[in-house]
């Protein structure tokens, strides 16, 4: 029996200490029964076996113990991450065993759980924010919200932006652009709306100026000439009927071009039309057909036009806004009664509006560069639909590190995350991939890898 006993491993796997727990019990009932029945045995003999009992009994303990410590850990490996009880059950772990090889990685784990999971709510409800906004409308309506959380989680957690934020974040500033004001905007097209619902008849007069007629001018009958005023109303202003220069020479393209460009805005065609015919309204302004359009009404005409499509089109706001800019940045009123030819302060205007016009950007490469930005923005809406998603934890086992799910979300494809905290901030560490169900890590470093930390699952889908 001694020789027997002195065999028996120390420690093991569950499976081998069970084993060794069996084999002791064994021996210790053999024993006792040798004892029991012995008559020829010594004093010194008796105490041998008993001393021997003792200490299988001692060992019998230890082994209990072990495999009461196994079967803890075990209920902590099967214990829900996601669940409000996980912090507690690790807790009661590591304060019970903390002599456990796991126990001092899962304290670690227990510090910084509430910092980790206060950013992990965040993250989470930023997605939750942004997945199923399918229109620029839609993003439009939360891009206040979600430029704000962005710029929250950015003090709270390290690299936010490439890691996490990037898509949102770039979605919520593309929705935020504003152009030109409404209000700019609202008054120039009701006057433009106000005068093109008019058939007004432009001439010239013996000192070259041009007028704007409501009707055609007749010798002996009254001349109107037509104006405007920043409330968009049409103002009568008497002219003498000697003044007129009968040969009005090229009749008012003024009118027919703005009529031509309004038809567009607030178009609901497809977005590639719509741009195109934007840029064809633009460069046309500059062609011979219509070198007598006033400068004011060209840019009031860019602005019109960039404004009202920036409102639908993100791309189109960003790309364009060096053409437009350039309008915005010349400080012309563009509210200036450019019909108004004895207006004296439209001239400072109309010269301001002249030297902007002078140096437009290239059109084509603009347009060009929006259609390309314009694929990537549609398939970053119709794909990034994000979801952070604890699927398990990370335990060794034969000295690797393993994946312990405890959830299977209906996920392909994704990425695994740990957080950290690292200097006053959670730092995220990509350590794998998820593939149709199948956790796989391909990174595990110290710094990102603790026994009992908790795994999360990011969709790309």
């Amino acid at each position: 029996i001694s020789q027997e006993y002195g065999v028996l491993p120390n420690s093991g796997e569950i499976n081998v200490l069970k084993e060794t727990e069996t084999k002791i019990n064994d021996l210790i009932k053999q024993l006792r029964e040798l004892l029991d029945k012995s008559q020829n045995v010594s004093a010194a003999q008796k105490e041998e076996g008993k001393n021997l009992v003792s200490s299988m009994s001692e060992r019998k303990t230890k082994l209990g113990e072990a495999i009461e410590e196994y079967n803890a850990f075990q209920r902590v490996l099967n214990a829900k991450p996601e669940s409000s009880d996980f912090k507690t059950v690790l807790k009661a772990f590591a304060d019970k065993y903390p002599r456990h090889p796991a126990a001092y990685e899962i304290q670690n784990v227990v510090k910084e759980y509430d910092d980790v999971q206060a950013v992990v709510t965040s993250i989470k409800n930023l997605y939750a924010e942004s997945n199923g906004l399918k229109s620029y409308a839609e993003w439009q309506s939360k891009a206040s919200v979600l430029k704000t959380q962005c710029d929250e989680l950015a003090d709270k957690i390290t690299d936010p932006i490439d890691n996490f934020f990037k898509p949102i974040n770039g979605l919520a500033q593309l929705a935020q652009t504003q152009p030109f004001s409404d209000k700019t905007f609202n008054e120039s097209k009701k006057i433009l709306g106000m005068l093109t619902q008019k058939e007004l008849f432009p001439y010239i007069d013996k000192a070259g100026k041009w007028y704007y007629l409501l009707t055609k001018p007749e010798k002996g009958r009254p001349i109107f000439v037509a104006t405007f005023v920043s409330e968009g109303k049409v103002c009568p202003n008497a002219i003498r009927d000697e003044d007129i220069e009968r040969n009005t020479g090229k009749n008012g393209t003024q009118f027919a071009f703005a009529k031509e460009a309004l038809k567009i805005l607030n178009k609901t065609n497809d977005a590639t039309s719509a741009c195109e015919e934007v840029c064809s309204i633009w460069q046309r302004m500059f062609s011979e057909d219509y070198n007598a359009l006033d400068p004011i009404l060209r840019c009031v005409l860019i602005d019109l036009l960039y404004t009202d499509y920036s409102k639908t089109d993100p791309v189109f706001a960003v790309v364009f806004e060096r053409y437009h800019g350039r309008v915005k940045d010349s400080g012309v009123d563009l509210m200036a009664n450019w019909m108004d030819v004895e207006s004296r302060s439209t001239v400072g205007e109309r010269g301001k509006a002249s030297t902007a016009l002078e140096i437009l950007p290239d059109l084509k490469p603009l347009l060009k560069e929006w259609k390309t930005k314009t694929a990537d923005f549609t398939k970053m809406l119709a794909e990034f639909h994000p979801e952070l998603e604890c699927i398990g934890i990370l335990f060794k086992q034969n000295g690797e590190w393993q994946c312990k799910v405890s959830n299977r979300p209906m996920v392909t494809k994704g990425k695994l995350y740990t957080f950290r905290q690292l200097g006053g901030k959670v730092q995220p560490n990509q350590i794998g991939f998820w593939n149709v169900g199948n956790a796989t890590l391909t990174s595990t470093s110290t710094s990102a890898c603790l026994q009992c930390l908790p795994v999360y699952l990011i969709s790309e889908q």
